[in-house]
């Protein structure tokens, strides 16, 4: 999913044609904040650093108040 994100290509390549990417905000990429804070995985924090606060309410509210690393430049 985070490669996806990152570059559209990604599932380009493996759907086998064009992809229309996603129009990202806080609400659908809240879980990376639950994903960053228990893998610390570098790839997320693009998205997160762009769309905070993430908020979705499917998950509950406020991701980036339950689960937000403050700061984002500390791996």
């Amino acid at each position: 999913m985070v490669n996806g994100l990152n570059d559209p290509g990604f599932f380009a390549k493996r759907a086998g044609e064009a992809q229309e990417p996603e129009r990202l905000r806080g609400s659908n990429i809240a879980w990376a904040e639950i994903w960053y804070q228990r893998t610390r995985d570098p790839g997320v924090l693009s998205l997160l650093r762009g769309h905070r606060p993430a908020r979705n309410i499917w998950l509950g509210g406020d991701m980036t108040r339950s689960f937000g690393i403050v700061d984002l430049s500390v791996p």
